[in-house]
């Protein structure tokens, strides 16, 4: 569902965007980032503590899922907050 969601506003981009589309992706911008931390949090617990060494990939993946959500200017908060608005004023 996130990875199709993805797609969806990728093959959809274009140069000035509608409200709409917007919208839309700031969705998935929400929705890819905290997925992709959901997924590296239990792969971290599948594969045990050794999984968090800092020279595995793994220990990478997730400070790099836990810290993409808060990169401006599309950070987790600001697009919440953009959805928010573009849902509250016409």
């Amino acid at each position: 569902m996130t990875r199709a969601l993805l797609y969806d506003v990728l093959d959809n981009t274009r140069i000035d965007p509608d409200e709409e589309l917007l919208a839309r992706a700031w969705a998935a911008v929400c929705t890819v980032m905290e997925n992709a931390n959901k997924v590296a949090a239990q792969a971290i617990r599948v594969c045990g503590g050794q999984s968090m060494l800092k020279d595995l990939p793994l220990e990478r993946m997730y400070r790099d899922s836990r810290l993409g959500i808060t990169m401006l200017p599309w950070s987790g908060e600001a697009c919440l907050d953009r959805l928010g608005k573009a849902g509250m004023y016409e």
